[in-house]
């Protein structure tokens, strides 16, 4: 996924191709019994909230954590067991 539309989509514009392989993902995901790998840019107050939903989640898997505020990235990915990446570019590889 290029980071243009990763950062579309976290900003709430995702094209329709992408919509539909994120849907396609999902119903794969539930079908094969594998887990959907997510992350989460950001961990203000609604981005703590995804955090939690994510690391509760049976059908994803929360990969890891970025925010400009390094401090507060590693408190919530040590919360939630994840990890924290340098970068945007890193988190969506």
């Amino acid at each position: 996924m290029k980071l243009k539309a990763l950062i579309n989509y976290w900003l709430g514009r995702p094209p329709a191709d992408m919509v539909d392989t994120l849907s396609a993902s999902r119903k794969k995901a539930a079908v094969s019994g594998r887990r959907l790998k997510v992350g989460v840019v950001g961990v203000g107050s609604l981005g703590q909230w995804h955090a939690r939903v994510y690391s509760e989640m049976p059908s994803a898997e929360l990969c890891g954590i970025y925010d400009v505020d390094r401090k507060r990235a590693a408190e919530i990915a040590a919360q939630y067991h994840t990890r924290v990446f340098d970068t945007i570019e890193a988190l969506a590889e």
